[in-house]
């Protein structure tokens, strides 16, 4: 999932802020950030889920693919 991505990059920013003298502006901007990445990976994840749970068939086929892992 892409915002997963952009979130441990976003992660890695504010780590990286954290030992170096950055503006607090620049901190903000970041935890802003992730914040909203957050909001929208639960709110993809939710949306989802509803999806597969209103179709039974692809409900299975989820079940059936978790049970075998790549």
């Amino acid at each position: 999932m892409r915002c997963k991505a952009d979130l441990q990059r976003e992660d890695n920013r504010m780590e990286k802020a954290g030992f170096s003298a950055v503006p607090e502006a620049v901190s903000q901007s970041i935890s802003t950030m992730q914040t909203n990445l957050k909001q929208q990976i639960s709110t993809i994840t939710q949306e989802i889920e509803q999806h597969i749970d209103r179709h039974p068939d692809l409900k299975k086929t989820v079940l059936y693919c978790a049970a075998y892992p790549v």
